[in-house]
């Protein structure tokens, strides 16, 4: 995935980059839900900046895309598998355990189960991002100081 982001502060090896929106992030509105209802503002990354960038540079960033993939997969799709995965065992749970005599159906120990499942999912997934967090795996890198107006880019 590639942005493109002016720089703000620089330290060490490491730098701080406005993030330019383009033109498919004006239609999502994702970023326009503000408190204050103001201008919603551009985030922004701290990258690695292995090129050397200074402040006011646009620079082009990238993160790998099979990272983010995975990184978007765990975080998304393994909390519904093992929602899925606890509604589905929930009458085999009732049958072994004998839990909830009166129950006929296990749908309602199954929901529990998932649920269950799920927020154990989370916690183990939260563990892991506080863990990614520290390492350079998934930070993005400043790949190159791009020339504004050979882009047709127009500085804010």
């Amino acid at each position: 995935m590639e942005q493109f982001g002016e720089v703000i502060t620089v330290e060490n090896d490491t730098a701080l980059i406005k993030v330019r929106k383009h033109a498919a992030c004006h239609q999502c509105g994702r970023c326009s839900i503000s408190i204050t209802g103001g201008e919603p503002l551009d985030p922004v990354v701290e990258v690695e900046n292995i090129i050397g960038a200074r402040v006011g540079q646009i620079v082009k960033i990238t993160v790998e895309s099979k990272k983010l993939l995975f990184a978007s997969f765990v975080v998304y799709l393994v909390p519904v598998l093992f929602l899925i995965l606890g509604i589905a065992l929930g009458p085999w749970l009732v049958d072994i355990t004998g839990l909830a005599p009166g129950v006929k159906s296990g749908d309602m120990v199954g929901l529990a189960a998932g649920l269950v499942f799920m927020v154990v999912v989370f916690f183990f997934i939260r563990q892991w991002d506080k863990k990614l967090s520290s390492s350079d795996d998934f930070k993005p890198v400043a790949v190159a100081v791009i020339d504004v107006q050979d882009l047709g880019l127009v500085p804010k």
